[in-house]
């Protein structure tokens, strides 16, 4: 499944491919309808709701995503109980500087974490708030072609034809369903893998049958005899998710479904810690 225009594309491109309109047009101001679609973009982008490229490939991560200060302290101070822990030269040495040391150890680790974030969504608050359309930088912002179909499908907004053949928007309209329903309890999950018991199961797309009998194939082999009070009969959530790839690869279930399915499957009384 091959994007049609590149894996890439600005969202100048974008604004203008979506309405058909040439993108190479020398007037100052876009069409209207592409000028709402450019706020739009630039607004959500700006709020981490639209993930950004950088131009040579690659995502730019959200500053959220960076561990935060809380978490990272904890994890430094951590006390290692066994005498075969192994603690790298470096992390000794942060743990005996002060809070305040430490504090700005990290601060400067985030800042330059979040910088390319910061760089990239400059302008666009322009864009959206005061309609300034800047050519230059919304031709050189670049959206990939995965994260706009996830972003338009979370946003209601159908996916465009000169982007999108039948075959991607079957493909990305088969994830959204699949998010969806795997965002439910454990029980609903698997009531909807059984004909029996789900009239939507024949409704279903070939591709979400195939997630939905993955999800019933490792639920029965991994949690079906699960004992909560007894952590040794579960498994390692990554050892679930390569049996689910070796077992349903051949079905379209990847190592990013694998995953979605590994978590929404867990253990209902294993979900809220403890699970390895």
């Amino acid at each position: 499944m091959l994007a049609k225009y590149g894996r890439q594309l600005s969202m100048w491109e974008i604004a203008h491919q979506t309405f058909e309109f040439d993108p190479n047009h020398l007037k100052q101001y876009p069409p209207l309808k592409v000028q709402n679609h450019l706020r739009m973009m630039a607004y959500h982008a700006c709020f981490t709701q639209l993930q950004l490229n950088r131009r040579n490939g690659g995502h730019i991560k959200f500053p959220h995503e960076c561990i935060e200060w809380d978490d990272w302290n904890e994890s430094l101070m951590e006390e290692y109980t066994s005498e075969s822990d192994y603690r790298p030269a470096e992390e000794i040495e942060l743990q005996s500087l002060t809070e305040d040391q430490r504090y700005i150890v990290w601060q400067t680790t985030y800042n330059e974490f979040s910088e390319p974030f910061v760089q990239a969504v400059e302008g666009l608050r322009e864009c959206w708030e005061d309609r300034v359309f800047d050519k230059n930088k919304l031709d050189s912002t670049y959206v990939e072609h995965h994260f706009y179909a996830e972003y338009c499908l979370e946003k209601g907004i159908e996916l465009p034809d000169f982007w999108f053949d039948d075959e991607s928007k079957e493909y990305f309209e088969s994830r959204r369903v699949l998010l969806s329903e795997m965002s439910k309890s454990p029980e609903e999950v698997l009531s909807l893998t059984d004909p029996s018991v789900d009239a939507r199961f024949k409704e279903q797309t070939p591709r979400l049958r195939s997630f939905n009998r993955a999800a019933r194939a490792a639920w029965d082999k991994y949690w079906l005899n699960a004992d909560p009070d007894d952590r040794s009969t579960g498994e390692n959530n990554e050892v679930i998710e390569e049996w689910i790839v070796k077992n349903f690869s051949a079905e379209g279930v990847g190592k990013g479904y694998a995953k979605i399915i590994q978590r929404a499957i867990r253990h209902k009384d294993w979900v809220d810690g403890g699970r390895k």
